[in-house]
């Protein structure tokens, strides 16, 4: 018996934005309670450098642009049997509203809030996730109205992206599939000196 409350030893967990900063950090932290990892991110040569720092295995990593299709199909088709997911794929936005344009707080609403959405939904019809999984959201207190000024277009996609959790929480319940958002505040990663 594992004493260990924390343990994730025979879990496997996908983690999007492994390639730095929070779904790095999620990444390598689950590989070391003893989760067996499939990680993804847009560059390939920090993903593969996460990779290369997780604790025990076997690991995977699949580069992919979770705003394009095939790069979520190319996902969906090597995840089978997750025990859990955490969407920490984000990009941050910093700039006064009236000079957040629809191409903004669109490519803003893609990558933040769509690409999980659809993520998870292809993961779900494909089976991917089993019964008793958990999808954690990686949010921010920005979207529970913590936000600085010029991040408007970043709260607003992080407000949706927890209301998406709470929602998807009530529809899969009944699969035994648990569903949460977390909501740090400032964390300094590489997203954080982008959007500033």
């Amino acid at each position: 018996m594992n004493a260990n409350p924390f343990s994730l030893a025979g879990k496997r967990v996908l983690v999007t934005g492994a390639s730095s900063g929070i779904g790095r950090a999620a990444a390598i932290e689950c590989a070391r309670a003893g989760a067996e990892l499939l990680i993804t991110g847009r560059d390939e040569e920090r993903l593969l450098a996460t990779l290369q720092a997780l604790d025990g295995g076997p690991h995977r990593a699949v580069a992919a642009d979770l705003t394009d299709p095939e790069g979520i199909e190319r996902l969906v088709d090597k995840a089978r049997g997750l025990d859990g997911v955490v969407h920490s794929a984000g990009i941050a936005c910093s700039r006064p509203f009236p000079f957040v344009g629809r191409k903004v707080l669109d490519g803003v609403m893609e990558i933040n809030f769509y690409a999980p959405a659809e993520l998870t939904r292809r993961l779900l019809r494909a089976s991917a996730v089993g019964r008793g999984a958990s999808l954690v959201f990686v949010s921010s207190v920005a979207g529970l109205g913590c936000s600085a000024p010029g991040e408007s277009a970043y709260a607003a996609s992080k407000g949706a992206v927890s209301a998406l959790a709470r929602g998807m929480a009530i529809d899969l319940a009944p699969k035994g599939i648990r569903v949460n958002s977390v909501c740090p505040g400032v964390v300094e990663t590489a997203l954080f000196d982008a959007g500033t």
